[in-house]
């Protein structure tokens, strides 16, 4: 297996293993009857996550079958709920904006909700994206913050154990993040 397919299955790994284990620390505000978003749905995380009674997700590719269909960067989501979790896993670099994400995606999260955030650091750039997706960002610690004024970071993650060699020090593949939306 070359490294660059080993560093994302890597990655992914470790997304799964940090999701089941916060969830379940979310507990109990947050439980099977929590309502869930799964935004950019490439991999559905239902696999990942078979904690929540249902999981709504919502993607702009019609192929994948989302609940709503739209562009988080480009469409109006006034006529979307809000839920008590969203999960906003490898989306923010196939954006042409996150800074515009950010604050749309903070309008579909209830008072006191949480959003998870996965973005990679150095994990391996892909020009022509996956498909329907550009490859446009890679994000360094204290970028989310930057991105998502006025939340509290719960907790946050720098995926230390996954390091990469490079020809001055080892560096991380990405970051994890789950921040709360304020009341």
């Amino acid at each position: 297996m070359d490294t660059l397919r080993k560093q994302l299955l890597l990655w992914r790994q470790y997304i799964a293993t940090f999701l089941t284990t916060q969830i379940a620390n979310l507990s109990p505000s947050i439980n099977s009857h929590s309502t869930a978003l799964d935004i950019g749905i490439g991999d559905s995380i239902e696999s990942i996550v078979p904690f929540f009674d249902k999981i709504c997700t919502l993607d702009k590719c019609p192929e994948f079958k989302p609940d709503f269909v739209c562009n988080i960067e480009t469409d109006k989501l006034d006529h979307l709920p809000e839920h008590d979790i969203v999960f906003l896993l490898e989306v923010l670099e196939h954006t042409e904006r996150p800074w515009v994400v950010a604050e749309k995606v903070m309008e579909l999260v209830k008072p006191m909700g949480y959003l998870f955030v996965t973005v990679p650091s150095f994990l391996f750039h892909h020009p022509h994206g996956h498909g329907h997706y550009g490859d446009y960002w890679r994000f360094l610690d204290g970028h989310i913050p930057f991105l998502f004024p006025g939340v509290t970071i719960k907790h946050k993650e720098i995926c230390p154990h996954m390091a990469v060699e490079s020809n001055v020090k080892a560096t991380s593949l990405g970051m994890c993040y789950i921040l709360q939306k304020g009341g």
